[in-house]
């Protein structure tokens, strides 16, 4: 019983939405001196990796993309997409 109530508040003090990935998204631009116009979040995690995809758009019409924690995610920052071929 013990191990279950610790993995819920484990899981509880992790957990983000997409709102808060969308939050982390404006603050990493921020941090990185881009100007957002607006930022959208995938709400599921399609390659498992604890992150979701977040496009950032700016004013001048640039679109650059992201990666930001999921719910589930102990991390708590957001790194620039890599490109997979």
């Amino acid at each position: 019983m013990r191990r279950l109530l610790f993995a819920f508040l484990a899981i509880a003090a992790c957990g983000t939405s997409v709102d808060d990935s969308e939050e982390r998204a404006r603050a990493f631009a921020k941090k990185a001196g881009w100007d957002v116009q607006g930022v959208e979040c995938q709400k599921y995690d399609s390659n498992e990796n604890d992150y979701v995809s977040c496009t950032l758009f700016m004013p001048n019409g640039v679109v650059e993309a992201v990666e930001c924690p999921t719910w589930d995610s102990c991390n708590d920052r957001c790194r620039r997409a890599s490109i997979r071929e």
